[in-house]
């Protein structure tokens, strides 16, 4: 079970019984925001004689949000998942197999991205060929989606709120000068300015569509079966993937040492229609190409493993290939103790959705990539410049424009690290099993990402005092500083005799990003600890079998990139246990058990989903 509806407002400390600009984390539609200042200088231009109310009000700008709608009763949280495969193998002859094998999956479900997304009947799909031998391997797969009836939280309730009232229709009509005009109304009755402001959302939301209505389904199926090129919310995406590798083991050919190598060839086929990708006039084809080679070799009577590793791998996306090299060293320090040490030189290329995103997220705003392809292309920063979002808001905060400042973009490029780790296990006395390790990374070209806003069409800064003018995006882009990456973790598994296990591991990681414009998505405590003990087969025969688990977080920040949300996520200590029975004479189990055995509810995120006890019992036959 899992609960969710949080209120916790994005826009400031206020309730959406105290501020007018109230945006809630699940709430949908009221990011649309608008400052009403223009529509109270219209009025005080048709009659000076509300200048005493009016004229304080000007003193500094009056940001106001449309209505939204909670996330209960609006998104279908409830998760339904089929899914099946089948596996066709025939043995050539004892050294050579065949293989054929597909996967086919489909299902409704909401998830947590940079917005929240509802799922409706998405599929996806995996086909696999292979020849098998024991010194080497041929595949080829191809992975397919279709994205269904996807539905984006927020811009889908800003569209249904337009769509029932407008916000402003040029003229003087909308939910903007309605709202304006019961306002004055409401301060020249003498209310207050908080319940002027509450009396003015009455009255301009007077007839909304209420959730759950046939007239709010409507306006919410025709919307979100729209695609989003079209002025809709759907999604259109069907992309595929392609893919080809084979790999030979030279152990037979090469005696004094192992070697293995292998060739990969893959491509990806960006099919969104231009709702996901920015692939209006046809598909985008992105092809990558790598080959690699493992050599190892024991020495000092097998005591000393070395191994080193070379990768070649080439995307068209960006012009240079890159190389990618790895070292390690494995040595018996005495019988069952064991010392290791690992480096790596490598790099990563960014993602597809790293380069080339183009997904709507919100009201005039994107979750995006950071290749010039799309922001000079698409979004066309190099005509109408891009502002980092905090100097905009402190721009429509303050009105002074000399607080906008330009955010210095380039095509986004691959990453690099260099990774150390140091480890050592040991198993003492055949009972107790012993480890711990620790790692320091140092990134270069660390890939973060970064909200800014810019206002196409114009130059005129004063498009950013309305969200229908300017246009925000959630970048990836490098860093040009530094960025470390470490931690260390520790584990203890004890054999208790009679089949009875005991385990504790601890792990930690920690990120240090010298560029602080940058949003990490680092969303992880500094620390995990976890608690195992259970006992695989007890009783008559040794039919009875139990599991008991603890896992424990501290609290932490977390960010959702794109703007959604971010806060603390609480500490949690989670309890789950099992138990199981073996039917031998059926070949059968039966298990009964639960996760979050307390059902105290926890969060993975801001804006997740709290999640409570879940509880079963399964039967399985034919797995003795």
């Amino acid at each position: 079970m899992y609960k969710r509806q949080d209120t916790t407002n994005k826009n400031g400390p206020g309730t959406r019984f105290t501020d007018p600009n109230y945006n809630g984390v699940n709430y949908y539609g009221s990011a649309t925001s608008v400052d009403i200042n223009p529509f109270l200088q219209g009025a005080l231009a048709g009659n000076p004689d509300l200048a005493p109310i009016i004229n304080p009000l000007l003193a500094k700008p009056n940001y106001v949000a449309r209505t939204g709608y909670p996330e209960y009763g609006y998104l279908d949280n409830t998760a339904r998942m089929f899914k099946a495969n089948a596996e066709f193998r025939y043995k050539i002859n004892p050294k050579l197999e065949a293989i054929m094998s597909g996967t086919f999956g489909t299902g409704s479900i909401v998830y947590t991205n940079d917005t929240r997304y509802q799922l409706k009947n998405f599929k996806a799909a995996q086909y696999r060929v292979e020849l098998k031998s024991d010194k080497w391997f041929v595949r080829a797969y191809t992975t397919q989606e279709n994205s269904g009836n996807t539905i984006i939280a927020g811009p889908t309730a800003q569209y249904i709120n337009e769509a029932w009232k407008t916000s402003y229709d040029g003229n003087t009509g909308g939910w903007y000068p309605e709202y304006t005009s019961a306002l004055l109304t409401a301060l020249a009755g003498g209310a207050s300015l908080n319940d002027a402001n509450l009396a003015a959302r009455a009255f301009a939301d007077k007839g909304r569509v209420e959730l759950g209505t046939p007239e709010f389904n409507a306006l919410k199926d025709k919307i979100s079966n729209t695609p989003i090129s079209e002025g809709g919310t759907l999604f259109l995406d069907r992309s595929k993937l392609y893919n080809a590798e084979a790999q030979y083991n030279f152990s037979e050919l090469v005696k004094f040492m192992s070697v293995i190598a292998g060739v990969n060839w893959r491509l990806y086929r960006l099919d969104s229609r231009n709702t996901l990708f920015p692939d209006k006039d046809q598909p985008i084809n992105v092809k990558e190409y790598s080959a690699y080679v493992q050599l190892s070799k024991k020495l000092a009577e097998d005591k000393l493993n070395l191994s080193t590793s070379f990768r070649y791998d080439k995307n068209t996306l960006f012009s240079s290939p890159k190389v990618t090299s790895r070292a390690s060293a494995v040595y018996e320090l005495a019988k069952e103790n064991y010392l290791r040490f690992s480096y790596q030189n490598a790099y990563s290329f960014p993602s597809n959705i790293q380069a080339l995103q183009n997904t709507l997220s919100g009201y005039n705003s994107y979750s995006s990539g950071g290749s010039s392809y799309l922001l000079n292309g698409t979004y066309h920063f190099d005509q109408y410049a891009p502002y980092t979002l905090e100097s905009v808001t402190a721009y429509q905060q303050s009105g002074n424009a000399s607080l906008l400042k330009k955010f210095e973009y380039n095509d986004i490029k691959p990453q690099s690290v260099n990774a150390f780790e140091l480890g050592y296990s040991a198993l003492i006395a055949d009972r107790f099993l012993f480890d711990v390790l620790g790692y320091f990374s140092t990134w270069k070209n660390f890939i973060g990402y970064a909200n800014v806003a810019n206002t196409p069409g114009t130059n005129d800064v004063s498009a950013f005092k309305d969200h229908s003018t300017y246009v925000q995006y959630n970048i990836a882009f490098n860093g040009g500083e530094t960025v470390n990456t470490y931690g260390y973790a520790a584990s203890l598994s004890i054999d208790l005799s009679h089949n009875f296990l005991a385990k504790v591991n601890y792990y930690s990681d920690y990120l240090k990003n010298k560029n602080n414009s940058q949003i990490n998505n680092f969303n992880t405590p500094h620390y995990h600890v976890n608690f195992e003990f259970g006992n695989t087969g007890f009783g008559k025969k040794q039919v009875w079998s139990f599991g008991t688990a603890m896992r424990y977080k501290p609290g932490y920040f977390y960010v959702v990139s794109g703007g959604l949300a971010q806060g603390q996520v609480p500490s949690s200590a989670v309890i789950d246990a099992q138990v199981s029975y073996k039917l031998i004479k059926a070949h059968s189990s039966i298990k009964l058990g639960g996760t979050n055995l307390t059902n105290k509810y926890y969060s993975t995120g801001i804006a997740n989903p709290n999640i409570g006890a879940v509880y079963y019992l399964t039967y399985a036959y034919n797995v003795l």
